[in-house]
């Protein structure tokens, strides 16, 4: 049973593929299966050049200031916490030189983000593993006169090495196939120079992915516990590969891979027991966090916003993630890949695992990426398994059919490449092409989360306005602060559509708050053309 293999061969690479059946004329009715490891392993040598060589250090985004001041701390000092010394380093490496930038040693040390304990010292609130890995480069990269900054992109760059040679040994060579693609066509591939752990988070979390495909439990917990020092909800991934694997294997998981278990244990208990030994808590986000932490208990509204929001969610943002998983459920509707049960679960469980714990989060557009959440990326290690079994599925037919599905892919690949570009500046305070569309002609289809509207049309990070509006003025969000207003005070305009009459909005928000009773935000949909200004 323990070997037995993810799906029928026949009809899915549950192992390694093996004989096909040959195209018309090939009287051997086999075609000899392709080698794709030298062609993997010249990609990655491309894909690793052009990270290092060409892109070299990119933009510090999102929480970069605290990766590289826990980087400079742990190679410098040897601690994880920052110290003074760390911090002039740190300042002196991006130019900071009277402290006054909101990204300095001295801004952070005053941010609300930062944890102190009794003796005066201060931990980052974004824990020191995923800095403390990318170190291991800092030396090295110093005593040649490069830039130290390049300690990140080495370790993606290693992570990806890892993962696509343990894709390859425990799957196939067309499993390393797709974890290439995977990053080379997803929005992960804007983080490979990064100071920020996208990148690693899903190289190790697709690791995990491998590993339990190949049925290889105590190693998926591994690996998914190796992502949760910097993101705990993993670890509760790794207790689910865990029991996936007790429940197979029973006790015959424990004797066998009592090493790798411990790794795993520790792995898990490295944050929680850190902050709790060090300030009392086991994650800085029950501090900063508590009342969306333990608010809803259930938000569907938000777990879903990262997957149909048409601003950041998956589908709106990442064009092939639709079609991977419409084409890979219609292989299994008409029998041509059957995936086993076990592996269905599993994905579903992670799926709503992680759904559930990034809705606990206060930021949903949050900053540090291009349009689409960063917290999306938790769920490409899932993409990663579908788009396997199609392309095993995709292997088995005729060159002219692969040749179709290839024409099929080749302009969204491009249009992927071009958005995700690393070079690309971030941008999480624009809507998209398809939001603006979507709110000027069927405004009433969706209403995103408050958060997400403000920001994106408002155009600023925890941007609050009475109200704003999509350009056109067919969507509006109104907040019960208008009901302070007076009766006969003037609002300021709306923002995002100065055409729209305040006056007739404001009426137009107490009249739909008064139906509504203990609702903090509302929407207006399709009301344009009535609380427009008369054109001059």
């Amino acid at each position: 049973m323990v070997d037995e293999p993810l799906a029928d061969p026949r009809c899915d690479p549950g192992t390694r593929p093996t004989g096909v059946q040959a195209p018309a004329g090939n009287r051997s009715g086999l075609r000899r299966p392709v080698d794709l490891s030298t062609f993997n392993l010249l990609l990655l040598c491309g894909l690793a050049f052009w990270s290092i060589c060409d892109l070299g250090v990119g933009r510090r985004i999102g929480d970069g200031a605290e990766y590289y001041l826990t980087l400079f701390s742990v190679a410098e000092n040897g601690t994880p916490y920052p110290t003074d010394r760390a911090g002039a380093i740190h300042d002196a490496y991006f130019g900071f030189d009277d402290g006054a930038n909101p990204v300095s040693y001295e801004a952070i040390k005053e941010g609300l983000w930062v944890l102190r304990d009794a003796d005066g010292g201060m931990d980052c609130c974004h824990f020191w593993f995923y800095s403390s890995l990318a170190a291991v480069f800092y030396w090295p990269l110093k005593w040649l006169g490069l830039d130290v900054g390049l300690s990140f992109n080495l370790l993606h760059v290693v992570l990806l090495f890892v993962a696509v040679q343990i894709a390859g040994r425990r799957l196939g060579p067309l499993a390393a196939l797709s974890l290439i693609l995977m990053v080379l066509f997803s929005p992960v591939l804007w983080f490979i120079d990064k100071a920020h752990t996208e990148f690693f988070t899903v190289m190790t979390t697709s690791t995990a992915m491998v590993y339990f495909l190949a049925r290889r439990y105590a190693a998926c917990a591994a690996w998914f516990a190796a992502a949760s020092p910097q993101n705990p909800p993993f670890a509760i991934l790794s207790l689910v590969a865990l029991g996936f694997g007790f429940f197979e294997q029973r006790w015959q998981l424990v004797s066998r891979h009592k090493l790798t278990l411990a790794a795993a244990v520790v792995l898990m208990g490295l944050h929680p027991a850190y902050f709790m030994l060090r300030h009392g808590i086991l994650t800085p986000s029950l501090l900063a966090r508590r009342e969306e932490f333990f608010g809803s208990l259930l938000p569907i509204g938000r777990m879903a916003s990262f997957w149909v929001d048409p601003d950041l969610g998956m589908f709106a943002n990442w064009v092939f993630a639709l079609p991977i998983l419409v084409v890979l459920l219609v292989l299994c509707c008409l029998g041509k890949v059957r995936v086993q049960p076990r592996a269905v679960v599993f994905g579903v469980l992670c799926l709503l695992i992680l759904d559930w714990s990034q809705t606990r989060g206060q930021n949903i557009n949050c900053g540090g990426t291009v349009h689409i959440c960063r917290y999306c990326l938790w769920f490409l290690f899932l993409f990663f398994a579908m788009l396997w079994c199609i392309l095993g599925w995709l292997a088995g037919k005729p060159r002219w059919v692969i040749g179709v599905w290839a024409a099929l892919a080749f302009v969204p690949a491009v249009y992927t490449l071009q958005q995700y570009h690393p070079a690309r500046p971030e941008r999480f305070c624009l809507p998209t092409a398809v939001s603006r569309f979507l709110y000027e002609h069927v405004p009433s289809v969706y209403d995103p989360q408050h958060e997400i509207f403000f920001e994106r049309y408002g155009h600023l990070e925890d941007f609050r306005e009475w109200a704003v509006s999509d350009p056109s003025g067919n969507k509006i969000l109104v907040w019960d602060i208008v009901l302070d207003f007076e009766e006969d005070e003037v609002p300021p305009f709306v923002v995002g559509c100065p055409r729209l009459d305040p006056a007739a909005v404001l009426a137009e928000a107490r009249k739909r708050f008064a139906q509504h009773p203990g609702e903090y935000y509302l929407y207006i949909n399709g009301m344009a053309s009535k609380l427009k200004r008369p054109a001059e």
